[in-house]
């Protein structure tokens, strides 16, 4: 109801409203109706206070045809990939802002199995973890069995990313091998040769650590990543320290090699063994990378090789010998 007039004041006008038989008014998006800007409310309240003023509304516009006439943010050029970035950065921010190595109190619901044994070599296998291209963190396989997930209790290598689970994985060394044992959420396990950085970093990780033991005085049984180099023949084995797929990421960057498809494992699903080409993961939609580096198997491979290079070495000089000794028997 409209305020009465107070004494002297003019009757505020009426706004006419729809007569019998108008049409109803039209839906929101299709041109709503508004009060003429012409005629807007006026009078007074009590003692003669104003009304407030209309909103100024363009006429035949509503509010989601105002919306729509915003430009959107994605379209400025650029836009859409600096705040794409700036959603990585977040999320890497996110995902390191807490300690990540961790001691747990114990294995929680998960129950090592009888088969699990410790590595004979303690650095047998090293596991790293990747942010945003860059290795955030690292520690070794030393026990039975490695936990992972948003647990701080009984995980040792905690990610706190919202689709982790408490105990997302576990990594169990066997007789048999490495087995990684889904436990909950997904884990997406890919080829080596599909993160080329890691395998380089890597290599040049390596590299360093070797440079390193040789200032310290060398060491004649063998460097932390391997047998010691001897007769230059080391830089030739190096490359199988990461298997086939880093000898073929290092011979050419530009050629094009199939990768193989990834596996997507799920909580309660059979446990996978690992294959050396193929032990980088991922834990649900977190921004980080693991990569399990079979140190202790890369080593073997390495003294095997060199074994296999001298023993073909010496039968060649045997050979010779014998191919000689006749000659002179011919010539006598």
């Amino acid at each position: 109801l409209l305020p009465l007039p107070s004494h002297g004041a003019p009757a505020p006008p009426l706004i006419p409203g729809p007569g019998p038989g108008a049409p109803p008014q039209q839906l929101m998006g299709q041109g709503t109706a508004h009060p003429p800007q012409s005629q807007p409310l006026s009078g007074g309240i009590g003692g003669g206070l104003p009304l407030p003023s209309p909103v100024t509304v363009p006429s035949g516009l509503d509010s989601f045809q105002l919306y729509q006439q915003q430009p959107a943010k994605t379209s400025v050029p650029g836009v859409a990939k600096l705040l794409e970035k700036m959603e990585k950065e977040k999320a890497a921010d996110m995902a390191t802002d807490y300690p990540i190595i961790n001691e747990p109190q114990g294995t929680g619901m998960f129950r090592v199995p009888e088969t699990a044994k410790k590595p004979e070599d303690p650095k047998s296998f090293r596991i790293s973890v990747w942010c945003l291209g860059k290795e955030i963190a690292s520690t070794w396989l030393d026990g039975t069995a490695l936990l992972m997930g948003s647990q701080k209790k009984s995980c040792h290598v905690i990610d706190k990313e919202t689709s982790v689970y408490s105990q997302h994985l576990a990594l169990v060394n066997t007789e048999k091998g490495l087995f990684l044992y889904p436990l909950g959420g997904t884990v997406t396990l890919h080829a080596n040769r599909k993160f080329p950085f890691i395998l380089k970093a890597t290599r040049e990780r390596r590299k360093q650590e070797r440079e390193q033991e040789e200032q310290k005085g060398g060491n004649k049984e063998g460097t932390a990543n391997g047998i010691s180099p001897e007769d230059g023949e080391e830089e030739e084995t190096d490359e199988t320290a990461l298997g086939e797929d880093a000898q073929a990421q290092n011979e050419t960057e530009t050629e094009t090699v199939e990768v193989a498809p990834e596996i997507t494992l799920h909580g309660g699903d059979k446990r996978k063994l690992l294959d050396p080409r193929e032990s980088v993961f991922q834990l649900g939609n977190s921004p980080k990378v693991y990569f399990v580096e079979f140190v202790a198997a890369e080593r073997e491979e390495k003294k095997r090789a060199l074994e296999e290079k001298k023993r073909g070495a010496r039968e060649g000089e045997k050979g010779g010998e014998q191919g000689k000794d006749r000659e002179e028997g011919r010539g006598g």
